[in-house]
């Protein structure tokens, strides 16, 4: 009996990451290098298990590409198993999409005593090629020029009719929409259209050729409109006394675009963390370091009970998959220690954030989520490792409470280190955070005592604030809070000592303009936390008055209701707490602002010579070096991301692709600096950054290519602190015409 299986890849997705094809006899028969084990014999002296050593400095890390791209368009097919018939052949049948490209076959079969593998292109296209080149996305307000190509290869010749046209209300076609001509085998025509983005949304593009002798195909391209700004938030708090009324019109959404506005309105007796609102936050965060994924996921698998609540305004969708997938992504992030760096196995072992990636895996793990329990144990004697480690133990790091908090959630926990770290440490932890973790690591092994002393140090202790990195535990004080907030409810401290947390915490929340998916994250459990207990309340939501609740009121209402407004009145004897959150892409273009960073942008030509969008033509097919500057104005330290939007006309320039050119030669004269991570995505650039010791400045940079003639909404380049997300900075918006070749 032999077998195979047979893959189909665009060429083009291949060539990104260097894909080399598989070498079935290469794998079994290549040569292998000689496997070393090294072992600790002095850890005999420390604990009664001898433990396998590890290494810990680093090794191929500059190895790792940074580049992330994603394509619009992708064919990738795999047939699975598929069995030799008797006479040593096989049938594979693939239903290719729209696509007209390059594609690579690879096969690999095999016996019980046999392998073997191939490889070979295979071109794929119709007998006339009918192509629209569209910009990667559009921006309202955007003008580009596409090409309609009609290339007939060996299709009969005679009159062919092409006809254009765009589903949907996010983009319009200009000018004449149909082309009729007359088409020989070889011949190819061109024709220019104008297409322009009117509102937020995907389109579908739609061009239906048709022939002599029946000929008629039909392609069709999505292309998304999506805003030259971020979305922003304004959060209104307030009380509604007894007897009075909250009333929620369409005139909160009239500085933001129609197409991508929201308003959530929640009001509570208690404590009140603006749940619907904190939800549709996480949902949209587009970056994912393991740290933000996790912070999008862990409440998730708590909050099946607040949502259906939020439900009211807001409901996750498929919440069992999204944690799945999110737990599947940070295994991916792993390294083979069993620590976590922050955005990859590559990364630097980061001590405080392997442990919240543990809390989440061994919480989802409980919750019967799909985990390999190696990956739990390697994590785990890595946690161990930390609290026996003597700058742990000797400096009572806040890393090291972390790490017995999940230990002794998954029942690993050793009771001496437990309490070593109690009798020691409990005064010295810099953060509350740490001694609520400690705390109910202690009230989980029964040491009532400890554990009392450790959460009354965590009402009472503030944040140690510090400059620099020595404390790098991505919170503040508001997240702190939450924490002892939801590790209280967990320890089932007295429900009045809680809600005294949670007081803190919902008052710290009020304050704050920007939030962290951290200080989210905590506080969704915090909310998961306050759920019962709090004093009941009774409402009318448009009259129709509601029964008596313990639970906060969530609701999300349509643009309909809006403009009819909506009415929430308090009709119980108490005043109760109300937020109403408004998030959405304003209307009109943001200035440059100045919150603890500067930043500015700069264009230069690869030979080194300025550029200025508003004075220089640009054209089709140019080469262009944007350069994104920036400066922390305080003395602390930050993690920094730094994001800049590109307009629809360019594209990054993939230094793997082709005869593409990347930095090379202006490297020395820029000075850039170096970045923890790099993304170069359709639509934006994205480098993480440490700012610590004397590094105030820095200067990225990425290679673009004028690729779509037009008029084009140039977008501003922002930092941001992702952890103090106060700490901002941001440019101004300009305009970028590219002129045709």
């Amino acid at each position: 009996a032999a077998y195979l299986t047979l893959a189909a890849v665009d060429e083009g997705i291949l060539l990104l990451t260097d894909f080399a094809s598989p070498s079935a006899d290469g794998y079994f028969y290549g040569k292998r290098s000689l496997g070393v084990e090294m072992r600790d014999a002095y850890g005999r002296l420390i604990v009664s298990e001898g433990r396998r050593g590890q290494v810990r400095s680093g090794g191929d890390g500059d190895q790792m590409r940074s580049l992330r791209a994603q394509i619009s368009e992708t064919v990738a097919l795999y047939s699975g198993i598929v069995q030799v018939d008797a006479d040593g052949e096989a049938t594979v049948t693939f239903d290719i999409p729209d696509y007209n490209g390059e594609l690579r076959l690879m096969a690999t079969a095999w016996t019980a005593d046999s392998v073997g593998s191939a490889a070979q292109p295979m071109t794929v296209r119709d007998p006339v090629v009918a192509q629209v080149s569209l910009p990667r996305f559009l921006a309202p307000g955007d003008r580009a020029q596409s090409t309609i190509s009609l290339r007939n290869l060996d299709g009969p010749e005679g009159a062919y009719r092409a006809v254009i046209a765009a589903g949907g209300e996010a983009v319009i076609v200009e000018g004449e929409a149909t082309i009729e001509r007359t088409l020989a085998p070889g011949d190819e025509e061109r024709t220019e259209l104008a297409l322009s983005g009117a509102g937020l949304g995907v389109a579908e593009i739609a061009l239906d050729l048709t022939g002599p002798d029946g000929f008629a195909i039909r392609r069709t391209w999505n292309i998304e409109v999506r805003p030259a700004q971020p979305f922003s938030t304004t959060r209104l708090v307030g009380t509604l006394p007894p007897g009075e009324a909250l009333v929620v019109d369409d005139g909160l959404t009239d500085l933001f675009l129609d197409e991508a506005v929201d308003v959530s309105v929640s009001v509570s007796s208690g404590p009140n963390f603006d749940v619907a609102g904190l939800l549709r936050s996480l949902d949209r965060y587009p970056y994912g370091c393991v740290e933000q994924t996790v912070s999008r996921a862990l409440p998730l698998m708590y909050l099946a009970e607040v949502a259906a609540r939020a439900g009211e305004g807001y409901t996750p969708v498929d919440t069992d998959r999204r944690v799945q997938d999110a737990v599947n992504r940070v295994l991916t992030m792993q390294q083979r220690s069993g620590g976590f760096g922050v955005w990859g196995p590559r990364d630097g072992e980061d001590t405080w954030l392997t442990a919240y990636a543990m809390d989440f895996l061994v919480r989802a793990a409980t919750e019967g989520y799909d985990i390999p329990s190696a990956a739990i144990e390697r994590g785990l004697d890595q946690l161990q490792a930390y609290v026996e480690r003597w700058d742990f133990r000797d400096h009572c790091r806040v890393d090291a409470a972390y790490a017995l908090d999940v230990l002794s959630r998954a029942g690993t926990a050793d009771l001496s280190d437990l309490r070593y770290y109690a009798d020691t440490c409990l005064p010295r932890f810099e953060t509350p955070m740490a001694q609520a973790q400690l705390g109910v690591a202690l009230s989980r092994y029964g040491e009532t005592e400890r554990a009392d002393a450790a959460f009354a140090a965590a009402v009472e202790g503030p944040r140690v604030v510090q400059a620099s990195f020595q404390l790098r535990d991505y919170g503040t004080s508001l997240r702190d809070r939450a924490a002892v907030t939801a590790l209280m409810a967990e320890a089932d401290r007295p429900i009045e000592a809680v809600l005294a947390q949670a007081d803190l915490a919902a008052t710290a929340f009020e304050r704050e303009r920007w939030t962290s998916t951290q200080e989210q994250a905590w506080l969704l459990l915090a909310a998961h936390a306050l759920l019962v207990d709090q004093p009941p309340m009774t409402l009318a939501v448009d009259g129709e008055a509601l029964p008596p609740r313990d639970t906060p009121l969530d609701l999300y209402p349509t643009a309909m209701q809006l403009a009819a407004g909506v009415r929430v009145e308090n009709l119980g004897e108490e005043t109760v707490r109300r937020i109403t959150a408004i998030r959405g892409v304003p209307q009109d273009a943001m200035p440059a602002e100045e919150n603890g960073f500067r930043i500015s942008k700069a264009f230069f030509t690869l030979e080194g010579q300025e550029i200025l969008p508003a004075e220089d033509a640009i054209r089709q097919n140019d080469l262009i070096v944007v350069v994104v500057l920036g400066e922390a104005l305080t003395e602390i330290d930050h993690q920094a991301l730094v994001v800049d939007l590109l307009p629809a006309g360019l594209e990054i320039e993939n230094p793997n692709i082709g005869q593409s050119r990347g930095l090379e030669d202006l490297a020395s004269q820029l000075d850039l600096t170096w970045a923890r991570h790099v993304e170069m995505r359709d639509d934006r650039y994205i480098a993480a950054l440490d700012m610590d010791g004397g590094y105030r400045q820095f200067a990225v940079a990425y290679v673009a290519r004028a690729v779509t003639p037009g008029e084009f909404v140039l977008p501003a380049a922002f930092v941001e602190d992702m952890y103090q997300p106060a700490f901002n900075g941001r440019t101004a918006m300009q305009k970028l015409t590219i002129l045709p070749r």
